[in-house]
């Protein structure tokens, strides 16, 4: 779940994602990371209607925001930050 915690921040560029994943290969990251989290909904395009822009960064979807919320929430970890 590297690339989902990695977007947590914002839009990030492929080669952004590809580094939080520790993936080094781009193929590699490509077929077994981006392309799944695309196809399920996770992760979605910023410029969708040109899918090979240099400009093409990616963003967390309400369902991928879900996920992580119920991942961060069975492992007892929170992203609020502490009051007072």
């Amino acid at each position: 779940m590297p690339v989902l915690t990695a977007c947590e921040a914002g839009s990030l560029s492929n080669k952004e994602l590809q580094t939080a994943a520790g993936i080094r290969d781009r193929s590699t990251f490509h077929i077994n990371y981006l392309t799944p989290l695309l196809k399920r909904n996770l992760l979605e395009r910023t410029i969708p209607d040109k899918p090979t822009s240099s400009k093409q960064k990616y963003r967390l979807t309400a369902k991928g925001k879900q996920l992580l919320a119920a991942a961060n929430f069975s492992t007892g970890q929170s992203n609020e930050q502490p009051t007072g």
